[in-house]
């Protein structure tokens, strides 16, 4: 999906591409300078494997100049979704007001329906006791 955003880009001259591990690939790195870009790309190295390809040791010194930029505009982000809220929170809110709705609906069918049990037993009891059923509570005469 980068590759075919990459293909769409106009060419920009001395612009930093900043960007993480997950954009570490020789073709990319290519294509970033085909088009102009100065690739500041944060390398994946470990201590057994250190950078060989020329344009990855590249990528990786602009990411030593241009990385600090990367994690400024990061927090600027963070601390306006901190002041402003995200979406997500906004996303979260609107369900659990939902599911809470709900609830009280299915409370107010389950009292409903309980009362009206009782009163519907309370109903029989009283038409068996005038019947008669209730006769041997009385004394025989």
């Amino acid at each position: 999906m980068l590759r075919e955003a990459l293909k769409r880009l106009k060419p920009q001259k001395g612009l930093p591409f900043i960007a993480d591990k997950g954009y570490d690939a020789v073709d990319i790195i290519e294509s970033l300078l085909d088009r102009g870009f100065e690739p500041a790309i944060r390398i994946k190295e470990t201590m057994r494997m250190s950078i060989r390809h020329p344009l990855r040791k590249l990528s990786n010194e602009n990411w030593k100049r241009y990385g600090k930029m990367r994690y400024r505009v990061e927090q600027l982000f963070g601390s306006i979704k901190q002041k402003i809220g995200s979406s997500f929170k906004l996303l979260r809110e609107d369900l659990s007001r939902k599911a809470s709705i709900a609830c009280a609906i299915l409370w107010n069918f389950w009292v409903l329906a309980t009362y009206l049990f009782l009163l519907f037993l309370s109903g029989i009891l009283q038409y068996s006791y005038a019947k008669g059923c209730g006769r041997f509570l009385e004394q025989p005469p």
